[in-house]
């Protein structure tokens, strides 16, 4: 199925009961945030709150990561964090750039905050108490943090190399026993030259030594070079096993997208496509590119990403690995928004098995003439379909175009949770946005 859709929607107006307006912009804190990466929705059971992490100035330190908290009414929660007036803030590790990324609520109420330490360098973790201050028995040095280098087999990498490592986001994943599980790409040489790894941890932040007795273990295509997958995101699925998806290389150039599947101790689960990986490598995937991996209902998954020329993928599989049929006929779904080059960033499922999918579309004017780029919302049907009650006719609808969506929650009630930053005159503008499910809520 390949759509092609028209909307004629105005930039989206969020809800007006969150924060008067439905956008809370960061002010009369510091360090200021710049930019909102990571938003996550806690329960109404444990008070509703919207959490937020990203990055700012924060002078001699550098870049600092940030963490703070709003409340259910869209205002900051000052009570976080008290001692730095409502925001959490810092380095994973001494003299070294630090943003954070993306937002794990525990079931014990803590607080894993997802991030990096070096410019694109070393995927970091910190672990918070729920009023916001570091959870001191968390790491091994006891500080609250845990920062994860190149494995010992590689040497090294300088400070120079290090602000140059990756390229790669960090993706993290709790598990139910209290593990972590981490998926990151390490750049050895240069940005072709890459080592895919699966981390487990401890639920204190030390290597889970059940896990292929180290703690990690390399993601390698079996038959190909080292250096030939790329690691996106992954999973843990309904049984405990870790599912991991990227795209594949060869000599260097895009080959496929890759899937794979491993048991809890590391062991490639040929039970997954009759031999543990499942490569999508046809002439219009082979240059495809999945950037998030999403747990569907009945163990199912559901791939999140791009073509090459920008058309919107998503490829859903059964939990044994093979084409679920139920979706799209069991073909991967293509979907061009406006004629826009369309790309998706994620996706959440809502509790009736509806795909709720945020992205980007870029429109396709030639030099000289500028693109413009939208954020994008959109929503389907558990089978692929669109579901136009979504906006009012319409199953998706576009933010105005200096708004950049990076991060996507959705709250019990329905309502969504979008953080980001708006870029206009050369400067960013960090939010944090709440609006309603769909229909007659998006008005101008």
């Amino acid at each position: 199925m390949h759509s092609q859709q028209q909307s004629t929607q105005a930039p989206i107006a969020p809800d007006p009961s969150f924060n008067g307006t439905g956008i809370w912009h960061p002010q009369d804190v510091r360090p200021l945030p710049l930019l909102i990466f990571g938003v996550a929705a806690q329960s109404v059971a444990k008070e509703g709150y919207v959490y937020f992490t990203g990055e700012a100035y924060g002078g001699l330190p550098g870049r600092v990561y940030v963490l703070g908290r709003l409340k259910p009414d869209g205002t900051l929660d000052r009570e976080f964090a008290k001692a730095t007036d409502g925001l959490a803030h810092g380095n994973f590790a001494p003299n070294s750039d630090s943003a954070g990324y993306s937002i794990k609520l525990l079931d014990d109420g803590k607080i894993l905050l997802v991030g990096r330490a070096g410019y694109r360098s070393m995927p970091a973790l910190g672990r918070f108490n729920g009023d916001g201050t570091l959870d001191t028995t968390f790491g091994p040095d006891g500080d609250g943090y845990v920062v994860l280098r190149r494995p010992e087999a590689w040497p090294q990498p300088s400070a120079r190399e290090n602000e140059q490592e990756s390229d790669f986001s960090t993706c993290v994943e709790p598990m139910a026993n209290g593990k972590i599980l981490i998926v990151y790409n390490y750049i050895v040489t240069h940005t072709a030259d890459t080592r895919a790894f699966i981390f487990v941890l401890n639920s204190d932040g030390t290597p889970d030594t059940a896990f292929n007795e180290t703690g990690h273990l390399q993601v390698i295509e079996p038959g190909s070079s080292p250096d030939s997958v790329e690691l996106t995101s992954g999973l843990i699925d309904d049984i405990g096993n870790v599912v991991v998806c990227g795209r594949l290389t060869v000599d260097r150039k895009p080959a496929g997208i890759f899937f794979a599947r491993y048991t809890a101790e590391g062991i490639l689960d040929e039970s997954f496509n009759d031999t543990g990986v499942r490569l999508f490598n046809s002439p219009d995937l082979s240059e495809a590119e999945l950037t998030s991996l999403v747990r569907q209902t009945n163990n199912r998954l559901l791939g999140v990403g791009h073509t090459s020329d920008r058309l919107g993928l998503l490829i859903s599989l059964e939990p044994d690995g093979k084409d679920n049929i139920q979706f799209n006929g069991g073909k991967p779904l293509l979907i061009r928004l406006e004629n826009y080059r369309t790309r998706w960033r994620t996706a959440v499922m809502q509790p009736d098995g509806k795909i709720l999918l945020m992205g980007a579309i870029t429109s396709p004017e030639p030099p000289p003439s500028p693109s413009q780029s939208y954020g994008v919302l959109a929503r389907l049907l558990s089978d692929g379909n669109k579901d136009d009650d979504f906006n009012a006719g319409s199953f998706w609808v576009k933010a105005r175009a200096s708004s950049i969506l990076t991060s996507l929650a959705l709250q019990e009630d329905g309502k969504i949770i979008i953080g980001g930053f708006e870029h206009s005159a050369g400067l960013d503008k960090a939010l944090v946005m709440r609006f309603h499910s769909g229909t007659a809520a998006l008005t101008d």
